[in-house]
């Protein structure tokens, strides 16, 4: 059950400015505590809701948290500030989307266990110094809130001075008394389906090829109410409050540049479904004749179904990027319908047409056998000495050199050679060289180099393995390339990993995630991904915009935090360095001077050491901020520190290893300081451990190379942002 509303609310005053900025921040949480069922699609509609963002909205780069606790929404709240603070230097005018799907009561969002009152989620926005807010929750009893008064890029839209405007605009997607509803069918809820929809094209009334505000609305409140009006849960009546001032209608989306376009014609008439090859629902409307509808969509293959009274067709489509392409009534094939329908499960709207099957099909080669005379047969049993060639199989195809297959494929491919389907698969397929499917793999494929043009709901395991499609499986590799457009959890190993829109765990030497803000894991030598990674990385070098969590020696994060800090210690030390990191985890390298003895002498070359030595640092920790107010903290970080006595030193092991926990307090939005106490454990071969250690220390054995000792000490700093 989830209800969603959106507010919107601006500032009294808006700047002139050269340029429109159009930032978001999108949070999915479907765990709502022990008390409440875990939701389905929450997750899933904020990815798709982040998805239309990023190619039809305007947003260069969309924020994506994954059932996020108060403190990780807080947080990633504030790094948002922050960037925004840096475009507005650069003179842009700022517009700020909130968008949360999950659960919710009367006095705010539900995280996990953890309420966030929905005052202090407005005070948090309010904060965000922005000329815009949208903020769209998807939530339970959501509908209290509207009581509270207060592909491509395509930013060229929100610079167009004729639609400046200003205001609040309150849209609920069910009256304050109702429950709005999560459907199977269309995989998320009612309202938010039909508003993404209606933002790809579908709402679009004056056709312009962009979709405002009232236009959204209007195309979701008419179609939600029409499709849950026989449900269980009963009719939602989609609300609104609009006080908009200002040049225009605020526009949400455009979708003329930029993507791939598919155009309805004028004529057609029904309720109309537009499906990816993987079967998922992208868009759906009710069709009136005499108006041309456009919607726009990634490049790819998609199903066009059209249901009527009593008959339905379908249409499968090639968009290419940036060309509109027309789909007419004369291109559709007639279907029967399926009793499906009057069941009220849309899912399998329409039966397939079926082609003649035949038992057992046999080839010498392609053409020269059963398919000379049938080639485009369906057959359950396949056999063939070199090759093969027909329109589909079920059950069991084993080859030489070559099987091919133009159709589905359900059941077991083998080959010496390789396999070659321009259907998809539902099973399996085993070769020596290769496996080829242009329209998806449920199952798995097993050769040297494997290749899929949809999504691997099951296993890829070769030298190679390579699809253009959503990967929800597995993929085993020395080179695993996921390149599609959509893609769920998954593995990747174990050499050289990309994955796009990559939302599981990576495991490999190198790991290359690209245009995904989520994920669970990257472990490797070296981890990059372009986008914000929600989940962790474990590796040498980790490279990102920002990270929940990143363990490693070197860490770059371009949208991270990067303070100065200091401190000194009891071990007559001061360190200078740089802090850097994202979300709750940080790496500091520094530099300084740590106190020796100024009469230990050098055990291999009896020198006197100096008073003094060089110590180069480097530490890795995180930081938790407690409560509202987020003013103290708890900080805990482990290194070490290099110390250089003199020249000779630079034979010598002199390591200074430390494990500290603080107290940190933020004064201000520049300054903050931490003490606390720490735990120190030395590896000396040419200093005085006692002069170090102030409070004593115990020493193991001696022998000719170094001593080890360990000791307790203090220490206190100051952060400079």
């Amino acid at each position: 059950m989830i209800f969603l509303c959106a507010l919107l609310f601006s500032s009294a005053e808006a700047k002139a400015q050269t340029h429109t900025k159009r930032f978001a921040l999108v949070v999915g949480a479907n765990d709502g505590g022990q008390d409440r069922v875990t939701l389905r699609y929450a997750v899933k509609d904020a990815r798709e809701f982040s998805e239309v963002l990023e190619s039809l909205g305007g947003v260069e780069r969309a924020r994506l948290l994954v059932d996020p606790d108060q403190d990780a929404l807080e947080a990633e709240i504030e790094a948002l500030t922050g960037q925004i603070k840096r475009a507005q230097k650069k003179g842009h005018r700022a517009e700020l989307i909130f968008y949360y799907s999950g659960h919710s009561n009367e006095e705010g969002l539900l995280l996990g266990e953890e309420l966030y009152p929905y005052k202090t989620l407005k005070t948090m926005l309010d904060g965000v110094p922005v000329e815009v807010r949208v903020v769209i929750l998807d939530s339970c009893s959501s509908g209290t809130l509207t009581r509270l008064k207060g592909g491509r890029r395509v930013p060229a839209f929100l610079s167009d001075e004729s639609t400046q405007v200003s205001g609040h605009a309150i849209l609920t997607s069910a009256a304050a008394d109702e429950a709005a509803q999560e459907s199977d069918r269309v995989k998320g809820s009612f309202f938010t389906h039909y508003l993404i929809s209606g933002l790809r094209g579908a709402a679009d009334m004056t056709g312009d090829r962009r979709v405002t505000l009232t236009e959204a609305y209007q195309f979701a409140f008419r179609e939600t109410l029409e499709r849950t009006e026989n449900t269980l849960g009963g009719a939602q009546h989609p609300a609104y409050d609009i006080q908009l001032s200002g040049h225009g209608d605020l526009v949400l989306t455009e979708y003329s540049t930029g993507t791939a376009i598919l155009q309805l014609s004028r004529q057609m008439q029904g309720r109309l479904f537009v499906r990816e090859e993987s079967g998922d629902l992208v868009a759906e409307l009710y069709k009136q004749p005499g108006r041309q509808v456009e919607i726009g969509l990634p490049p790819a293959t998609y199903e066009v179904h059209i249901a009527l009274k009593n008959h339905a067709g379908r249409a499968s489509v090639d968009l290419r990027d940036r060309e509109t392409t027309r789909v007419s009534e004369g291109m559709f094939e007639t279907i029967a319908l399926e009793n499906a329908i009057a069941r009220g499960d849309l899912s399998a709207e329409f039966s397939r047409s079926r082609k003649r099957k035949t038992a057992v099909g046999v080839d010498l080669f392609p053409w020269v056998g059963s398919s000379s005379v049938w080639p485009e047969g369906q057959r359950n049993v396949s056999l063939n000495l070199l090759g093969g060639i027909h329109g589909g199989l079920y059950g069991f195809e084993l080859g030489g050199i070559t099987n091919l297959v133009f159709g589905p494929v359900r059941g077991l491919q083998i080959a010496v050679g390789a396999n070659g389907v321009s259907g998809s698969v539902r099973g399996a397929q085993l070769a020596v060289i290769s496996n080829v499917t242009t329209r998806g793999v449920r199952g798995a494929q097993v050769a040297a180099a494997n290749i899929a043009r949809d999504d691997i709901l099951g296993l890829q395991a070769g030298g190679v393995n390579l699809t253009t499609g959503a990967l929800k499986g597995a993929q085993l590799g020395a080179l695993n390339m996921q390149l599609g457009r959509t893609t769920s959890t998954g593995l990747q190993c174990c050499g050289v990993n990309i994955g796009r829109k990559f939302r599981g765990t990576q495991l490999g030497a190198l790991n290359l995630r690209l245009d995904e803000t989520a994920g669970v894991l990257q472990l490797g030598a070296v981890n990059v991904a372009n986008r914000p990674v929600q989940g962790f990385m474990f590796g040498v070098v980790n490279v990102a915009p920002s990270a929940r969590g990143s363990f490693g020696l070197i860490n770059v994060f371009w949208d991270g935090a990067l303070e100065l800090t200091g401190w000194a210690n009891s071990e007559a030390g001061v360190q200078v360095g740089l802090r850097h990191g994202t979300g709750s985890t940080y790496n500091i390298y520094s530099v300084g001077l740590q106190g020796l003895a100024s009469e230990a002498t050098n055990a291999r070359t009896g020198k006197l050491l100096d008073a003094r030595a060089l110590s180069l640092g480097v530490m890795y920790g995180g930081r938790r901020m407690l409560g509202q107010t987020r003013r103290v903290g708890v900080q805990f970080d482990v290194g070490t520190q290099w110390m250089l006595a003199s020249p000779d030193d630079l034979t010598n092991l002199n390591l200074l290893n430390k494990a500290r926990i603080a107290v940190y307090i933020n004064l201000g939005e520049r300054f903050g300081v931490y003490t606390g106490p720490s735990y120190n454990v030395g590896v000396f071969s040419s200093a005085d451990t006692h002069a170090i250690a102030p409070f004593g220390a115990w020493t193991s054995s001696e022998d000719r190379r170094a001593r080890v000792s360990g000791w307790p000490g203090l220490f206190v700093g100051a952060d400079f942002r």
